[in-house]
């Protein structure tokens, strides 16, 4: 049986886009009608692809400029996968040696995924965001704050995973992404993740002429704190809502900046970026130390 044979065509080429994004082989601008062409595929089924890894946060897309790469792969996570890549290739090439079919291995493949989620002797803990680089800096930062490992899962892949395979495994979730989860029997510890800036600044003690920059890692993120903070615009004529790809773009957008709050992720992925920033103020994803408590103190009687 043909590889291309064992997925659906949509399925098959999000798989090789994504596997073309960790490897750092694919193009910054993504043009729909090149992708059809390369991979064979009708041009409806390409931009339903494109569609889905955009809401996962692979890709971007805005009016003006079309669809772009939006996911940032480290040297070392790209790295670290051609490695599990190369492991999967030997593994692959054993189980042929066995006498497995290409969709044998694929069912023990899949079969093996699904266990290494749904059934385990210890509880397993997931987190679940609406947007992939929110998921992520908040996974990483719930295993600094708990001291566990977190299952990242992204909103549209939870609703499915809990109504599906559900065994009694703890989620963590944001205010925002509670109500979007729409679960009435299950137990759901939902996080603070709005920074409080007044908490973080004085406001009442800065001049109103005063530059200041609050930098996100989304566009939704982005559109939340201006929400949110859009009073403080009326005091702050300077004040500024970006995210990190804005300012990648067009670094020049920064100076005479006199302050700049932003997640401790991004300033530790691009200090050089906020060297000549007068002051800058770090803060974590989560703001809820209430929260945390409650879910520290649930996870050791979980233990016990």
């Amino acid at each position: 049986m043909k590889f291309e044979k064992l997925y659906f065509k949509n399925s098959l080429l999000k798989l090789y886009l994504i596997d073309l994004i960790l490897t750092k082989k694919i193009n910054k601008k993504i043009i729909p009608d090149i992708i059809a062409d390369d991979y064979g595929i009708n041009l409806n089924t390409v931009k339903k692809v494109i569609k889905e890894l955009t809401n996962e946060g692979y890709f971007e897309t805005r009016k003006k400029s079309g669809t772009k790469l939006k996911y940032e792969v480290s040297e070392e996570k790209s790295k670290n996968y051609f490695n599990i890549r190369n492991k999967f290739v030997n593994l692959i090439q054993s189980a042929k040696n066995f006498g497995f079919s290409d969709v044998e291995i694929l069912s023990a493949f899949t079969s093996a995924l699904k266990e290494s989620i749904s059934s385990t002797d210890e509880k397993k803990i997931i987190f679940v965001e609406k947007d992939f680089s929110n998921l992520w800096i908040g996974k990483t930062e719930l295993e600094e704050i708990l001291g566990v490992d977190i299952i990242p899962m992204l909103l549209e892949d939870a609703i499915k995973f809990i109504k599906t395979f559900y065994n009694d495994e703890l989620i963590i979730t944001t205010y925002y992404c509670q109500p979007l989860l729409d679960l009435k029997d299950i137990k759901v510890f939902p996080l603070k993740i709005t920074p409080p800036i007044e908490q973080l600044i004085n406001i009442n003690t800065i001049p109103e002429d005063t530059k200041i920059i609050l930098l996100t890692i989304s566009e939704e993120l982005k559109n939340r704190m201006v929400k949110t903070y859009n009073f403080l615009q009326k005091k702050f004529k300077n004040l500024q809502f970006l995210t990190i790809r804005d300012v990648l773009e067009n670094p020049s957008i920064l100076e005479n900046t006199d302050i700049l709050l932003t997640l401790k992720y991004i300033y530790n992925e691009h200090k050089n970026l906020f060297k000549d920033i007068k002051k800058v103020v770090v803060y974590s994803r989560f703001h809820d130390e209430e929260g945390i408590q409650l879910l520290k103190k649930t996870l050791n009687k979980e233990k016990k």
